[in-house]
């Protein structure tokens, strides 16, 4: 891929929030290398990152979903083709970092740490995530949306002749409800005594979060069946998701344990990042180093996340006791060799592994073969929809 022209097949404004997200994850994962008063002046700008990338999954699939619906039709052979495509995108480097991880773990910790639960993107249904691999949670929750909310809205169609709008309006709403009264059933429970609680019980837990992607494919939904609303409002949409997203850090910060951080915080964070999408997704290109930088950042952000936590902590470890290093304090220094790090292990993930697999990804291209007896119905949106751009999920 060259990022030296703009490329018309990409929506310059989906690729700064995707870029943005990554950029919020790899600051959290660098705080425990930097000095204390580093990490205290940037921690109020540090955003909620992995909730972009699942309200730009959600809107990005959902796009995809609508449309394949919509021109094929409710078929099986509709529904395996987007789930070859969706798997393309994103096991292959996932398998090959959890080889590589239970190689590195068993090296250093003499154990076995890899069960059939992180191949079923099971760690973490209903139950908090384990140590190993821990950041992916995320995909978890990525790999069960692709795989439930299609099948669901073909069961809807196909079988029970819903209409595409009303089918995944209907998935899109009760999957919000669920998510919301699983949150407040854990806060209920009394089962949230501290942050750490909160963190794996209700923000990397699998049900608790279904809800950030409904609300990307809420998005989705508006764009095609309402178009002129959803360019109308775009600017002032814009503007309140981006106060929603700056007073909802402090918001959450005060709010304590209570009602509010448990069920509603994280809804919230999901709706700001939907009130940016009309503005971004009109966004469609761009020129010069900015746009380069930004699209090359986007292009590897699935990659960057892979391997910005776990991979590079246990590199780190084997490093000091190759090397026999000396414990090191934070610094700076550390801070900004991680970042180098983290983005010269993606660059090598992503051009010597990712696209090759993604080019045969392409052996499958976005339409299917629609039915001979069927013919496909005009479009009803505007010829290039943002959501037409494959770029993979959302989530890097």
């Amino acid at each position: 891929m060259s990022f030296n022209k703009a490329d018309s097949t990409r929506i310059f404004g989906l690729d700064i929030l995707r870029a943005a997200a990554i950029l919020f994850v790899l600051l959290s994962h660098s705080f425990p290398y930097a000095p204390q008063a580093f990490v205290t002046a940037l921690s109020p700008y540090n955003l909620n990152g992995v909730s972009m990338f699942f309200v730009l999954s959600g809107f990005l699939i959902g796009g995809i979903l609508i449309r394949a619906l919509e021109r094929d039709g409710a078929t099986m052979a509709t529904l395996l083709h987007f789930w070859i495509r969706r798997w393309f995108r994103t096991l292959p480097n996932y398998f090959l970092i959890l080889l590589l991880l239970s190689v590195l773990c068993y090296h250093v910790y003499d154990r076995n740490f890899l069960t059939t639960e992180y191949v079923l993107f099971l760690q973490n249904f209903n139950k908090p995530s384990p140590p190993f691999f821990s950041e992916a949670w995320s995909l978890c929750v990525e790999e069960w949306f692709y795989f439930l909310v299609p099948l669901t809205l073909f069961f809807l169609v196909g079988n029970l002749r819903m209409s595409v709008r009303n089918a995944l309006l209907l998935v899109a709403v009760t999957l919000i409800a669920a998510s919301t009264l699983a949150r407040y059933d854990t806060y209920a429970a009394g089962w949230i005594q501290t942050g750490k609680d909160w963190d794996s019980l209700i923000r990397k837990e699998l049900i608790s979060r279904l809800d950030s992607l409904m609300f990307g494919l809420l998005g989705a939904w508006v764009l095609h069946y309402h178009p002129r609303v959803w360019k109308k409002y775009k600017t002032p949409l814009f503007i309140v998701g981006l106060v929603i997203l700056a007073l909802e850090h402090k918001i959450m910060a005060l709010s304590g344990l209570g009602l509010y951080l448990c069920v509603f915080s994280l809804s919230a964070v999901s709706i700001g990042v939907l009130f940016l999408l009309p503005f971004l997704s009109d966004l469609k290109g761009g020129n010069g180093r900015v746009y380069r930088t930004i699209t090359f950042i986007s292009a590897i952000s699935y990659s960057l996340y892979l391997v910005n936590y776990s991979l590079f902590n246990l590199i780190a470890i084997l490093l000091k006791r190759g090397l026999k290093l000396p414990p090191t304090d934070k610094s700076l220094f550390l801070f900004f060799a991680f970042w180098i790090a983290a983005f010269g292990l993606a660059s090598v993930l992503h051009f010597f592994y990712e696209m090759p697999m993604m080019r045969l990804r392409e052996r499958f291209p976005l339409r299917a073969k629609s039915p001979p007896t069927r013919p496909s119905p005009p479009p009803r949106t505007r010829p290039h929809s943002p959501t037409d751009a494959p770029h993979g999920p959302g989530i890097p």
